[in-house]
């Protein structure tokens, strides 16, 4: 047995390396990573660009003002791999593999700089260059001043660090465009960017502050809502540590800003599951984990799992590179799915209650609601109630003919219903209910119907007028209109 030399093609390899799949969004939080892993309070990320400009090209920065590096430490942190997956890292290190801050910059830029300034030391620069690497068929570092690449201006003030792409190639943004559809894709691309910054780092806003283009970014909390009810706070042990597992379930009702930002502008639907955090960054959110018979349903929208994981569990965990995706353990898969059953039951009991509903008590009188629910073989039906006081009366109006042929109206109506359509109309509605516009009925007519019935059940079917008033009051649609009805009321008390 021997062995003999296997060099490296150093420009075949960059562009492997490049591919690991990036998207910019989580490219930019892998730099971000490194910046909280530095203890920085302040980060900045600056992204410019003005495509109406023939000579302008996409440039991204990422500054902080974390505790820097020395020449040495800079060098070593631009070395690909730099770092084992198996060394011991601090608790609070977001880092996995040394492989983030290059990997996830050649995968966006064809040219990455790193100027750092570490208290007590001059300041360091230096450079990656793909199309060098490609040219030499070598991996040759540029070890350089700010100055010789045209980057005095990015020098930090003080101690800190900022990477800095250029010649960005991996935008998708075609060359060909006209200037006003590149610019409305790159306004995509930084809405992506922000959002994402927004979600992932939620959980830290006490301790740094983010800035996008010198805006301050408004972290989002899923957690953070008036009357949010917590079912579980525990810990499970895994490895040499614990999950910890908090149950949110989050209000029946909220105010239109509130939707919002319990969806962020998705579906509720989509928001309903697991959040995974590493050190209180956010890694997976939505969705129930890929656990058996788990899925997304609507009366599951209001239940949210936070687990908190720490940096020693990543190979549990199986958490990649990029920091984006989570395997569940095999080791908790019982004891998740025994909390997630309860946080679905827990979401269903609120989500049933909200609004009007159509699950009644049994010993509710029947009569008293528009709809009746029940079950046909096996099946859940609904259909419009024949015994409501308000459509018994109008039954009873017609002759023969119309008799019949509003039964088959009604009929048709009932095995019509698009419930489909329905669901998922409600699906994106925030938790509201949305009146239909053709088919609300203005108080006057509510107070006149009342009137009618009320004066059709004292004279045709022997109640008294109090009798008759507490009976509609308690029936659709009046039930739904106490004001106008308590008002109608007083009036025929009074005689009138």
């Amino acid at each position: 047995m021997r062995y003999v030399d296997c060099d490296i093609n150093a420009g075949n390899f960059i562009d492997s390396y490049r591919n690991i799949g990036y998207s910019i969004e989580t490219a930019i939080t892998d730099i971000i990573d490194n910046s909280i892993s530095a203890k920085a309070y302040e980060i900045h990320v600056d992204m410019e660009w003005d495509p109406e400009d023939e000579s302008s090209k996409p440039f991204v920065r990422i500054r902080d003002n974390g505790v820097g590096m020395n020449d040495q430490e800079l060098y070593e942190a631009m070395r690909l791999a730099s770092r084992s997956p198996l060394d011991y890292r601090e608790p609070d290190d977001l880092g996995r593999f040394g492989l983030g801050l290059k990997a996830a910059s050649f995968s966006q830029c064809r040219r990455l700089t790193v100027i750092s300034r570490k208290k007590g030391f001059s300041v360091s620069c230096k450079q990656w260059d793909i199309d060098h690497i490609k040219e030499e068929g070598a991996f040759e570092l540029t070890d350089c001043t700010p100055e010789e690449v045209g980057l005095s201006d990015s020098v930090p003030q003080n101690n800190g660090t900022v990477v800095i792409w250029q010649n960005l190639d991996q935008l998708n943004v075609p060359a060909e465009l006209e200037a006003n559809k590149k610019e409305k894709l790159w306004i995509s691309i930084l809405d992506r960017v922000y959002r994402h910054i927004q979600v992932t780092y939620g959980d830290l806003g006490k301790q740094i502050s983010f800035y996008f283009n010198d805006n301050t970014v408004e972290l989002w909390n899923p957690f953070d809502f008036k009357n949010v009810v917590i079912s579980t706070d525990e810990k499970i042990p895994l490895g040499s540590s614990f999950v910890r597992i908090r149950t949110y379930i989050l209000p029946k009702s909220m105010t239109p800003e509130e939707q919002m930002r319990a969806s962020l502008n998705k579906s509720m639907n989509d928001m309903q599951g697991f959040y995974i955090y590493r050190n209180n960054r956010l890694i997976k959110y939505g969705g129930w984990l890929g656990l058996p018979k788990m899925t997304n349903k609507e009366a599951y929208r209001l239940a949210r799992i936070r687990l908190d994981i720490d940096n020693s569990m990543d190979e549990y965990w199986h958490i990649d590179v990029k920091k984006e995706n989570a395997v569940c353990p095999p080791a908790i898969v019982d004891k998740l799915i025994s909390y997630a059953k309860q946080a679905r039951a827990d979401s269903r009991k609120i989500f049933r209650s909200k609004g009007r509903t159509l699950r009644r008590n049994s010993n509710n009188d029947k009569a008293t609601f528009l709809w009746s629910y029940g079950m046909k073989n096996d099946k859940p039906y609904y259909e419009i109630n024949r015994e409501n006081p308000l459509i018994k009366m109008f039954i009873e109006s017609l002759d023969d003919r119309q008799k019949k042929n509003f039964s088959i109206m009604i009929r048709a109506v009932e095995d019509y219903i698009p419930v489909m359509s329905i669901l998922e109309t409600e699906s994106v509605s925030n938790g509201e209910y949305i009146d239909n516009p053709a088919s609300v009925i203005t108080d006057e007519e509510i107070a006149q119907s009342f009137k009618d019935m009320v004066e059709s059940l004292v004279t045709y079917d022997g109640l008294n007028l109090n009798e008759a008033i507490v009976f509609l009051r308690s029936t659709e649609p009046f039930s739904s209109h106490l004001e106008i009805v308590d008002e109608v009321s007083e009036r025929l008390k009074k005689g009138i």
